[in-house]
């Protein structure tokens, strides 16, 4: 057996790696175990099975290295829809490649040939499921940070129809406690709402755009009905505007 602090330890994890061994992977995404050697087997395990939110994304995101960006950018833009999990692994890292004009576009390029829908107008799109794959596609390229999502997803900003049913906002699957209850993730269910999501993480990033879907559930309460959701949404919708205009007169903003 090997222990951690055995020097055997890098080459005993490096060969299973090497081989593909899932067990390895695993070992390594659970434990302070790393060495700048373990990087290419496990970018390779990445390119086998392209899960942003697997055991093998969470070892790219702890054991971070803009080196890593080369080859994440090779793999979505080779086969987008395989290999979506790497532009969600970028999404997390973005200082490290959204200033380079030439990846942002090669990315935004590639999200946009594998699901063309994105580059359609809402009204153009007449049925709840085809908004529904829309409001998917959309928010995936956003992760590309490409100034063209605020452009083409503004004018949605005034689309009010629906594509999921009502729910209010209840405890469970939130984004953490506070002293006065949870913050629930209330996803998008409108067209509005999905066009202000997608801003959101292009301008500011997934982490930020997570933050704004937040609906405080009190704890006397715990319910926040579906109407004052949405009351809160055309508020916020309302204020992203504002932030829009402010934006052409202060570009810099």
């Amino acid at each position: 057996a090997v222990h951690a602090g055995d020097p055997a330890i890098v080459p005993h994890y490096r060969k299973r790696l090497e081989a593909g061994n899932r067990a390895a992977l695993e070992d390594i995404a659970r434990s302070n175990i790393w060495d700048a050697s373990f990087a290419e087997p496990v970018l390779a395990a990445f390119a086998k099975n392209s899960d942003g939110y697997g055991d093998v994304a969470d070892i790219l995101h702890r054991r971070w290295d803009r080196k890593f960006v080369p080859r994440l950018v090779e793999l979505l833009t080779t086969e987008a829809e395989k290999h979506g999990g790497a532009l969600k692994v970028l999404a997390q890292h973005p200082d490290d490649w959204q200033r380079d004009r030439k990846i942002v576009t090669s990315l935004s390029d590639a999200v946009r040939k594998a699901y063309p829908v994105v580059d359609k107008s809402t009204r153009d799109i007449p049925d709840e499921n085809g908004l529904q794959s829309w409001a998917w596609a959309v928010q995936f390229w956003a992760l590309t940070g490409d100034p063209a999502v605020v452009r083409m997803m503004t004018p949605a900003l005034a689309d009010r129809r629906r594509f999921r049913d009502p729910e209010p906002a209840v405890p469970g699957g939130g984004l953490g406690f506070g002293p006065h209850g949870q913050a629930v993730d209330h996803e998008p269910e409108r067209v509005c709402d999905a066009a202000m999501n997608a801003i959101w993480v292009a301008l500011d990033g997934p982490a930020a755009a997570e933050r704004r879907r937040g609906i405080l559930v009190t704890i006397e309460k715990r319910i926040v009905t579906n109407q004052k959701v949405l009351l809160w949404r055309d508020l916020q919708i309302l204020g992203l505007h504002a932030r829009l205009y402010a934006r052409i007169i202060l570009p810099q903003w």
